[in-house]
């Protein structure tokens, strides 16, 4: 089996199902991408204004304005070679100083400034999600990588992810077999979700096997449908609470939000098999956008 775009085999692991990748977590946690193709014209619209809004204000300031237009440009990248934390450092230094000397030399040169070092930080951001991805399908196992990312609401198709640290997994048209085990792995430290898409609608499970688990599903990612206790109150909040480890983060939820292995292993079978919400399953539809939340961790990796 060949690695995805490169040519090269990957080794097969004889734990994961067929279709399944691995991959280590990278140092430090997922990226989110910042800078999609879709935000190019933003980014256009950034340099046109550092470049125009000098140009109206002071006469014949053309050569000057490209200059501080172009450092403030490249200056970010310049650190683009540098440990994360330095990094940081060294871009709030710059950020202070450019901004305070072109701000006492000509206002109008603060806007060529700020807006160019923007877009120079955006690449920046853009370069390090680049590096990251290629360290991650570096170490990845299985089959081949398949390069689909949910982040920004992308339609991904059939595709599911999860994890069991220090490694995380996905799966091109997932089968119902592989996410049931992976259901029933989850143990609310190593592995502690699962998410499965279809197209942009999305299913999530986190939690323990052993104590609870939340089980949630949305179409948009702003209003989600949750598992309840069909004998307790509609909303599943009995006033109740458990703290479970969701995506490798801990939070207390409604006890009544929270369910077990069979019926999560229901819903996920049905959202597998047929792309819907099981009807055997008591949803409570959340009362505003975001109610319940999501681990920070599922929302940099597009969930």
């Amino acid at each position: 089996m060949s690695r995805h775009g490169t040519g090269t085999s990957l080794p097969v692991v004889a734990d994961l199902h067929r279709g399944v990748t691995r991959f280590d977590v990278p140092p430090g946690g997922r990226l989110r991408r910042p800078a999609p193709a879709r935000d190019l014209p933003l980014w256009a619209a950034f340099l046109a204004l550092a470049v125009w809004h000098p140009l109206a204000v002071a006469d014949g300031a053309a050569g000057v304005t490209a200059t501080v237009a172009g450092v403030s440009l490249l200056a970010p990248l310049l650190t683009y070679p540098l440990p994360a934390r330095a990094r940081t450092g060294v871009l709030a230094l710059m950020f202070f100083t450019g901004f305070s000397y072109s701000t006492q030399a000509l206002a109008p040169y603060a806007v060529a400034f700020f807006f160019s070092y923007v877009v120079g930080m955006l690449l920046v951001l853009d370069l390090q999600w680049f590096r990251q991805r290629r360290w991650r399908y570096a170490t990845a196992v299985g089959a081949p990588p398949s390069g689909r990312d949910p982040q920004h609401f992308r339609d991904v198709g059939d595709f599911a992810k999860w994890d069991d640290l220090p490694h995380e997994y996905e799966a091109v048209e997932p089968e119902p077999t592989t996410m049931l085990r992976a259901v029933r792995a989850l143990d609310g430290a190593a592995r502690s979700y699962l998410a499965i898409w279809h197209g942009r609608r999305i299913l999530l499970v986190g939690g323990s096997a052993a104590d609870g688990l939340v089980v949630m599903q949305s179409d948009d990612r702003a209003r989600w449908h949750v598992v309840v206790d069909p004998a307790g109150p509609a909303d599943g909040d009995t006033g109740d609470e458990v703290t479970l480890v969701f995506a490798g983060a801990r939070a207390r939820y409604p006890a009544g939000r929270t369910t077990d292995v069979a019926a999560a292993e229901r819903a996920v079978r049905t959202w597998v098999e047929r792309g819907e919400r099981d009807p055997s399953l008591t949803w409570w539809r959340e009362d505003r956008p975001q109610q319940m939340g999501r681990p920070v961790a599922l929302r940099k990796a597009g969930a």
